[in-house]
């Protein structure tokens, strides 16, 4: 993740610099617009695509799932802004109706174990759109619907923004020999890719994923930019939109290590002490940053014991959705091994799901480390997909939802981008390989379900 050395491969700054000579910089107005277009595309293929299941969806089948949890269904009818505020979206409206309980319920599935509630979501989305809602008139489920696409189509603008920083970055090391209209189409194909992942349909619902994707690709921008004050608004709205607090506060402490090592290395003094103290004086307002954005994961939990007056109240919630207890333990890492074995439910044992996971995730690891992945990301990139890879590996517990929370490793689709951009057959490939990607998501987590679940019957039914 430090900074090496460039290839000898002719891919120079004075290659650079002729061919951006050859090749003037697209207008941004124009860049933006044409972003713009590409995700209004993607949108408006995933609404065809709601809008396709809905009419041949049996409208009934989500309201009797929520009675046989014992959940009010009542705020459900047959429209189409309904059906794009199922699942998780249930749980926003509630939380902007009801707040937060004071009393941790019991679980009706699971006997000795807390109940689901709204402690396992955060307040930002759902007051957003709440206070939309009592501001306009509407009704809480279309302005959250127009919400995420808001949200989505200014995440489609900051990560082009981002992803041409990170190509802008590796060709001033000399990996690549990119003009700017390579480096502005290269941004494109990525935000592209990126709309046409198989969960990407869900920007076009009342989840929040589409808030916090675009306040992680925020947190991006401020730490290349070295915007260390205007990081901490948007690394706290960003841990209390979605469970990323923990991440995002690793992955900016880890930032300041490695500019002090970087500071260090260029230091005529080598590492040293002195060379420390120095680079410490300099950064000493990024460090402060740092301990306080990894202080904002802490505040929802906190809030969660505060009002509830349990001091494990925001994991006991957390848990309810598989099952588990506090009280168990085994929480952490080897939850891969028993959600597998629970989900999947196959005669095999949990250590060998266990093993199946930690491979996947040393290859992955493994993958980032090779010298062909960071000469193409930026630093900063990089380090937030070791960051948020590591902490799914310590903490989510494998479910239904879980192409959904891949969402956030977005520096990855600049990677397929990267690898396709020179074959027309390798990236319509990918486009259509997207597609039918979402199409297959869709049919399974929004129309057939939770028939479709039943065929894993541990699973969280939840997309």
């Amino acid at each position: 993740m430090t900074r090496t050395e460039p290839r000898d491969t002719g891919d120079n700054l004075d290659a650079l610099a002729r061919c951006d000579n050859n090749s003037a910089p697209e207008p941004a107005a124009r860049a933006y617009a044409q972003v713009l277009g590409v995700w209004l595309a993607t949108r408006l293929l995933g609404f065809a695509m709601f809008v396709f299941i809905w009419t041949r969806q049996d409208m009934g089948r989500y309201q009797r799932t929520l009675e046989g949890l014992g959940r009010d269904s009542s705020m459900y009818d047959s429209s189409l802004w309904s059906y794009l505020n199922w699942w998780d979206s249930y749980w926003y409206y509630r939380l902007a109706q009801e707040g937060y309980p004071s009393v941790l319920p019991d679980n009706v599935l699971y006997a000795n174990s807390v109940g689901e509630s709204t402690w396992a979501f955060m307040p930002v989305f759902p007051s957003i759109v709440s206070w939309l809602s009592s501001v306009t008139g509407m009704s809480y489920f279309p302005v959250a619907v127009i919400c995420s696409l808001i949200f989505s189509a200014l995440m489609a603008c900051a990560m082009y923004k981002v992803f041409r920083l990170s190509l802008n970055a590796s060709a001033q090391r000399g990996y690549l020999n990119l003009g700017e209209r390579s480096t502005h189409r290269i941004a494109l194909i990525t935000v592209l890719l990126y709309g046409l992942y198989a969960a990407s349909p869900i920007f076009n619902t009342g989840y929040s994923e589409a808030l916090t994707v675009l306040l992680i690709v925020l947190v991006a921008w401020c730490l290349m930019a070295e915007r260390y004050m205007l990081l901490l608004p948007v690394a706290l709205l960003a841990s209390l939109t979605r469970p990323v607090g923990v991440p995002i506060g690793a992955w900016v402490g880890i930032w300041w290590v490695v500019c002090t090592i970087n500071d260090m290395h260029t230091d005529e003094r080598g590492m040293s002490i002195s060379s420390f103290g120095a680079s410490l004086k300099q950064r000493w307002g990024q460090l402060a940053s740092a301990l306080l954005v990894c202080s904002f994961a802490f505040i929802h939990p906190l809030h969660a014991a505060l009002k509830t007056g349990r001091t494990d109240a925001y994991l006991a919630t957390e848990l309810a959705w598989s099952g588990r207890n506090v009280a168990d333990g085994h929480h952490y890492i080897v939850q891969w091994g028993q959600g597998l074995h629970k989900s999947i439910a196959r005669p095999l044992p949990e250590t060998l799901y266990l093993a199946a996971a930690l491979l996947v995730f040393a290859l992955f690891f493994w993958w980032l480390s090779r010298r062909a992945v960071r000469a193409k990301l930026h630093p900063v990139l990089l380090i937030w997909c070791w960051c948020y890879a590591a902490y799914l590996l310590i903490f989510w517990y494998p479910q239904s939802s879980t192409i959904r929370i891949l969402l956030p490793l977005f520096p990855l689709a600049l990677l397929f981008a990267l690898a396709v951009r020179k074959s027309h057959l390798l990236l319509w490939g990918t486009i259509a390989l997207g597609v039918v990607s979402q199409a297959v998501w869709l049919y399974c987590l929004w129309y057939a379900a939770p028939a479709f679940l039943r065929l894993f019957p541990g699973a969280s039914i939840a997309p």
